[in-house]
């Protein structure tokens, strides 16, 4: 005979799931990693995506040029900063992602 225990059947409590970074205040950060890559022509940008759990951050934003180069870059977010960069990996899922122009930055005052 098999027996088991169990946890009962009350499911387990979600993961504070934190709001979607919003891109259009990250655009100036994001231009300057744009930079910082050494991308060329004018950056693209995947909506912001829940990383994976491997991730130091939150969101994922994967960001590459409309020129010559053909690298991508993941973006790391967490409480809309972003906290680190990387070349994508394939965890990252930047291949299957659709790319939009980068939103001008905010003026700041």
């Amino acid at each position: 005979m098999l027996a088991g225990c169990s946890l009962g059947t009350n499911p387990p409590p979600a993961l504070d799931v934190a709001q979607p970074p919003d891109v259009y205040r990250l655009a100036g950060k994001i231009q300057g990693t744009f930079k910082n890559a050494k991308l060329t022509g004018n950056p693209l940008v995947s909506r912001p995506r829940r990383a994976p759990v491997t991730a130091f951050g939150d969101w994922i934003v994967c960001l590459r040029g409309d020129g010559e180069d053909t690298r991508v870059y993941a973006l790391i977010i967490s409480a809309d900063d972003i906290v680190d960069y990387r070349l994508a990996l394939m965890i990252d899922e930047c291949a299957s992602e659709s790319f939009a122009p980068l939103p001008a930055a905010p003026l700041t005052k």
